[in-house]
């Protein structure tokens, strides 16, 4: 177990170099599914879009990478300011928005699990794939601190509960960093433990089998089937629900 200083700095170090992005890029054609109107990103955009005031609204991007999705949603907030622990990743950020002149969004390279912002400063925090990379317990309680009452959270994150994508990970080690924990029964507590409201929406499990038939002229049929079976097999009271690969986590402070 690394100490907390030493995680940041293999965080920084990983997401400064480029080979992460080049060596994932084969999951695209997975990821892809998650894109459709029924997957994770459309679920999390009706969260946002349904929480989003134009004229007041204050977003953080929690992690924000390269910035591509705050700066997509530029046109439909008052403000949003976007953090990341690498330096590169906020360089393209900050070059993407001053390319396409968009005046209401800052981006810093800060340290997510202590953040530089005063006490309910946010309306809607967004976060896709970040937790399971941090200390969730030390994210959390900074998170709650800096969400306004009433504010909502909404991250995507990994599962480690489906043993053949475990399987897979264990095999692909220099896909990732040492330190991340995609998301357990544990990581889960420790969200409720400081937010009773609470919801949980579970995705990939045969919908990942879609890929197969990408190039299939009944592919939309066959993924409404595989959605189907989704919904079924990973909804919150079913006992199977293990088995997904990712999930929508909706969190608000009220």
């Amino acid at each position: 177990m690394v100490d907390y200083e030493e995680r940041i700095k293999n965080e920084q170090d990983f997401h400064n170099n480029d080979d992460w992005r080049n060596n994932r890029a084969h999951l695209g054609k997975y990821r892809s599914i998650f894109t459709d109107k029924k997957g994770t990103t459309a679920y999390r955009d009706k969260i946002i879009g349904e929480n989003i005031n134009p004229q007041n609204t204050l977003l953080l991007d929690y992690g924000c990478g390269d910035g591509k999705y705050l700066i997509k949603l530029s046109k439909w907030i008052h403000g949003g300011i976007g953090i990341d622990i690498s330096q590169r990743e906020i360089g393209l950020a900050e070059k993407e928005c001053k390319n396409n002149n968009i005046k209401n969004l800052q981006f810093y390279v800060m340290d997510a699990m202590e953040t530089k912002f005063n006490e309910k400063t946010f309306d809607i925090i967004h976060g896709n794939a970040i937790l399971h990379h941090l200390e969730v317990e030390k994210s959390i309680v900074e998170i709650k601190r800096i969400l306004k009452d009433n504010g909502v959270c909404v991250f995507i994150e990994p599962l480690s509960t489906n043993p053949i994508i475990e399987l897979y990970r264990k095999l692909t080690p220099k896909l990732r960093t040492y330190d991340e924990q995609p998301f357990r029964n544990r990581e889960f507590k420790l969200l409720r433990k400081y937010f009773q409201n609470i919801r949980i929406k579970y995705f990939g499990c045969f919908t990942i089998l879609a890929v197969v038939f990408r190039n299939s002229k009944h592919f939309n049929k066959i993924l409404d089937i595989l959605y189907m079976l989704d919904d079924i097999i990973l909804s919150n009271k079913s006992p199977l629900k293990f088995l997904a690969w990712v999930c929508v986590i909706e969190l608000r402070n009220n």
